[in-house]
């Protein structure tokens, strides 16, 4: 089942992706991917006076996914403890009670989005839209599809399934809903050291 929604249409993509959004605060995603590993690092700066003030950084929970064996891993900093789940994803759209017709996406036609050449689509989930602009030039499908800020589709999601089943798999290069924008700022096609996506020494390791 994994590796069909990780190769519905395309390749599996691997290397680096940068987002960032930019609202209240400043936002910056930086996504990693080598095999069938992810690691996703987030860090939240604030503005003051319209200006990012670097001295009030903060950085997220590290995730960890090893997408052949359908788990997650949250690295928890401040308490050095690795909490490993399945997939948290598939399961809060179950506790949702998330269906197929609840999820609609509209074709809008090819866009340019800098560089990129892209599909925008729109997709709603429980009437709630969200506008994401999806491109194949990177070369491949990320395992995780980050459609917006702190927003991850996981294998097994019914919104990731429908996504790759109407053809909108790729790299999502922008993704809009009201105010907040992100936006993809960079992208490095080096593979990432395997090293990147093991629990640091000192963590300790615990299940859920």
């Amino acid at each position: 089942m994994v590796a069909g929604f990780l190769h519905g249409a395309s390749a599996q993509f691997q290397g680096t992706l940068t987002y960032e959004c930019v609202h209240a605060n400043k936002v910056i995603i930086v996504y990693s991917q080598s095999g069938s590993r992810v690691r996703i690092d987030g860090k939240v700066i604030p503005i003051k006076a319209g200006v990012a003030d670097p001295t009030g950084e903060k950085d997220q929970d590290v995730l960890l996914f090893d997408l052949s064996a359908s788990k997650e891993t949250h690295l928890h900093a401040a308490g050095m403890t690795a909490y490993t789940t399945q997939f948290v994803g598939p399961m809060q759209e179950q506790a949702m009670h998330l269906s197929d017709k609840d999820i609609t996406i509209q074709q809008l036609g090819p866009e340019k989005i800098g560089e990129y050449s892209c599909r925008h689509i729109v997709l709603s989930i429980h009437g709630g839209k969200r506008d994401l602009w999806i491109t194949k030039d990177l070369g491949g499908t990320p395992g995780v599809c980050i459609a917006g800020t702190f927003l991850y589709y996981t294998p097994g999601s019914l919104i990731l399934k429908k996504l790759i089943d109407a053809g909108d798999d790729g790299v999502i290069v922008k993704s809009m809903s009201g105010p907040l924008i992100m936006t993809l700022t960079g992208y490095d096609k080096k593979i990432p050291p395997a090293s990147m996506y093991s629990i640091p020494s000192g963590y300790t390791a615990m299940s859920r």
